[in-house]
């Protein structure tokens, strides 16, 4: 595919008009999916999927069609012609954008990263072999997800990554179940049989009966899966540039030094650690790393080509301003002796239905989901009935926090609306001394 799209930026000059400007971006991937029940395979196919969005630019008007391709250039070159000649015709009739931006820069970059023994069939039987007897759902995702970027000024972009992801739950009678996911560059069975055993062994506390805990502030856990959606939910707004340069950001307060989070909570966007490309679709660059929150306090926003060019900033590589790969900085805590620390409280492994209760306050609401253990002298004695929460970020991650887990998870989105994500969190578990629960 990166010699498709080679091709089909040399043939740009030759399917644009003369006089104008142009950019190419394109999305791929060729993943292999297994989905599974009661621990045996469903349904397994193979997925090729590719599209290029073309822009085409005569001074502050510009135009853009997204196709999907082949990845035959005789078949794909015709048609990427057809669409330059439309968006030609088009731009004449468009008012001129004041917040265009487009990466004017020469610049090159290319991350080719294949993992070595990443063979769905394989993966597929030691799942099969090891969760044998376990009431095991899940979805396996395996195969290299691919980006380019190029345009009339010399940039050229290409990433490349192949991982595999394996989300899945184990479940009892009724609804109740225990959710993990295994991810990574590489596959490792024994890493699969490890998470299979933790998520057994809290599986097993469902045999007690769940508990209802009563509306008010508890000592909590949170697993890294649950710090993970906690940090998603604050990417709604919060790093944004555009939204904290209009005071609608939830973290505003953190921007203007009212309000601070803990000094050993530090945010960054890490490509390092996932699967993101370093550019946008305007060819504009990310930072390897790129501090959000440092010992606390705001570091830095993400902007985005248009913001730059409406308050006068320097972009960042963020077409939507949001993260694509959040790292939190892990703390000294084992995560072997997370229970023990808890002592008397609740461990929370996954959160869902999240949103914002007071954005200006950066509050949350939320309900726990799968396995939310209540743990009393550090030893898990029963499950608990769903909870609704409703805290501040300031809180949570400020004054409450107490610990961060030494040890991290990677947890990949999921999500494959047209393609697979790239977004990536790496996270630890954080020890709360206390989280609001009001039903």
């Amino acid at each position: 595919m990166q010699t498709h799209f080679e091709q089909l930026v040399q043939a740009m000059p030759y399917c644009c008009p003369a006089g104008l400007g142009w950019s190419l971006f394109l999305q791929a991937e060729a993943s292999d999916f297994v989905r599974f029940n009661h621990a045996a395979i469903r349904q397994a196919g193979h997925l090729d999927l590719a599209q290029v969005t073309v822009r085409l630019i005569d001074g502050r008007r510009h135009a853009s069609r997204t196709l999907a391709i082949s990845g035959q250039f005789n078949h794909d070159k015709p048609r990427l012609q057809a669409a330059c000649a439309e968006l030609q015709a088009l731009l004449p009739s468009l008012p001129d954008d004041p917040y265009l931006a487009l990466n004017e820069q020469p610049q090159t970059s290319c991350r080719v990263q294949h993992a070595d023994h990443l063979d769905a069939q394989a993966i597929a039987r030691d799942i099969v072999r090891i969760a044998h007897g376990h009431d095991l759902v899940g979805l396996l995702s395996v195969g290299p997800m691919m980006s380019g970027c190029a345009n009339h000024h010399g940039v050229r972009h290409w990433n490349e990554v192949e991982g595999v992801v394996f989300d899945f739950s184990l479940h009892r009678q009724g609804n109740r179940a225990v959710k993990a996911m295994v991810a990574g560059r590489v596959w490792s069975p024994q890493a699969f049989e490890q998470a299979l055993a933790r998520a057994h062994a809290q599986l097993a506390v469902f045999e007690r009966p769940l508990r209802t805990i009563e509306p008010g502030r508890h000592r909590v856990f949170l697993a890294p899966a649950a710090v993970g959606d906690l940090l998603d939910l604050m990417q709604w707004g919060g790093f944004s540039a555009k939204e904290q340069a209009t005071k609608r950001s939830s973290l505003q307060k953190l921007v203007a030094d009212q309000a601070h989070f803990h000094p050993q909570f530090s945010l960054s966007d890490d490509l390092a650690t996932g699967y993101a490309p370093a550019f946008d679709s305007l060819g504009f660059a990310r930072a390897g790393t790129h501090a959000l929150i440092k010992n606390g306090r705001h570091a830095n926003a993400i902007v985005s080509a248009r913001t730059a060019a409406e308050y006068g900033l320097t972009p960042t590589g963020a077409d939507d301003e949001l993260a694509v790969a959040l790292s939190l900085a892990p703390g000294e805590l084992p995560m072997a002796d997370a229970a023990a620390a808890l002592g008397d409280g609740l461990y929370i492994n996954n959160l869902w239905y999240l949103n914002y209760s007071d954005r200006a306050n950066a509050r949350a609401t939320g309900m726990t989901r799968f396995a939310t253990l209540w743990v009393e002298n550090g030893v898990a004695v029963a499950a608990c009935e769903p909870m609704r929460f409703d805290a501040s970020y300031f809180d949570l991650f400020g004054e409450a926090l107490q610990a961060l887990t030494r040890e991290r998870e990677l947890i990949v989105d999921t999500s494959n609306y047209g393609f697979r994500s790239t977004n990536t969190v790496l996270t630890p578990g954080a020890l709360i001394a206390g989280m609001d629960f009001t039903l």
